[in-house]
């Protein structure tokens, strides 16, 4: 049996009304005039067949579950939200405070406007960055708009380098191996500015200090070491020890007295005399191993001098040792 809510009119007595409510006992509330009012309160299940419409704020102190689909024009959540399927957003989405992922996390595009942490992140396709580029601080940093790259650490390149500017190097530049290192006609080497310089066009090299070669050296063409030579001249003149052949001449004031420095371990010096003005040219080494000096009196006289690392010794000339 059903009942139905009838409802006493205050401001008629003695009048009733019927409410349009009728309750089975049971579960069901059925209503078959429109409810006005400032709230109601049932303990018991409610079923609607039609559509619940809802104008003011709804509180529901318990869990709200639906089975179906719903569809929200705009929700305010204030507490911890759990998704156990799919959450699918078509629109824009605004998250004011950190949005933690526990799990992996698939985005087919990403624009990010601040700052962002990433414990760890994996791109499987493009990633395009319009702000620069900066890892651990400082360790690894690419410029915006002029893309300039710096690391801290160690860069190791498996693949080919090509570089189409120049290449400045302010440290030590260490080639394990170099299977090809290839420039046009225009590309120079430089190093220091001219402390080494390897010429684009012509190949030729300038080696300003010390060439040391642990290892077999092979030349298949004539190898210069340089020479110089000294008009007929008299008094003090130092040989020079950067070429390996000097040529000098006397004239007829006074002999040429040249004075040879100590050199390095295994070098070797010539000199010759072009020349015989009517003087000698007398060759005074800082350390000599055969005396103490070696005199040239004729055109054509020479002397070749090698350097044991302490003293120069004449190992074959035609002049005179003293």
């Amino acid at each position: 049996m059903a009942l139905q809510m009838i409802y006493v009119d205050d401001e008629a007595p003695g009048e009733c009304g019927d409410a349009g409510l009728v309750y089975n006992g049971s579960d069901t509330l059925t209503s078959s005039k429109l409810y006005s009012g400032t709230s109601i309160e049932l303990s018991e299940n409610i079923s609607v067949g039609g559509t619940l419409a809802v104008t003011g704020n709804t509180t529901i102190g318990g869990i709200l579950g639906v089975t179906g689909g719903f569809a929200l024009d705009s929700v305010t959540v204030t507490g911890n939200t759990t998704v156990g399927g799919t959450l699918a957003v078509t629109g824009n989405t605004a998250i004011a405070g950190p949005l933690g992922v526990t799990g992996a996390s698939t985005l087919a595009s990403v624009l990010v406007t601040g700052a962002s942490t990433l414990a760890s992140v994996l791109v499987t396709g493009g990633i395009e960055i319009n702000g620069g580029l900066t890892c651990d601080t400082n360790a690894f940093t690419v410029a915006d708009h002029s893309g300039n790259t710096a690391t801290r650490g160690t860069l190791d390149v498996l693949g080919a380098t090509t570089l189409t500017g120049d290449l400045a190097a302010n440290g030590h530049v260490t080639i394990a191996t170099t299977k090809n290192l290839v420039g046009g006609a225009d590309t120079d080497i430089l190093m220091n500015t001219d402390k080494f310089t390897v010429a684009g066009a012509t190949g030729n090299t300038v080696i300003a200090g010390t060439a040391s070669v642990a290892g077999v050296t092979t030349h298949t063409a004539a190898v210069g070491f340089g020479g110089t030579v000294v008009a007929a001249a008299n008094g003090a003149y130092v040989v020079p020890l950067t070429t390996m052949v000097t040529n000098v001449s006397t004239n007829a004031t006074a002999d040429l007295d040249a004075s040879l420095a100590d050199g390095q371990a295994g070098q070797l010096k010539i000199i010759i005399m072009d020349t015989d003005g009517g003087n000698d040219v007398v060759i005074t080494p800082a350390n000599f191993g055969n005396g103490t000096s070696l005199t040239l009196d004729t055109a054509s006289d020479y002397a070749v001098f090698a350097f044991d690392g302490t003293e120069w010794w004449a190992i074959s000339y035609s002049g005179t040792i003293a």
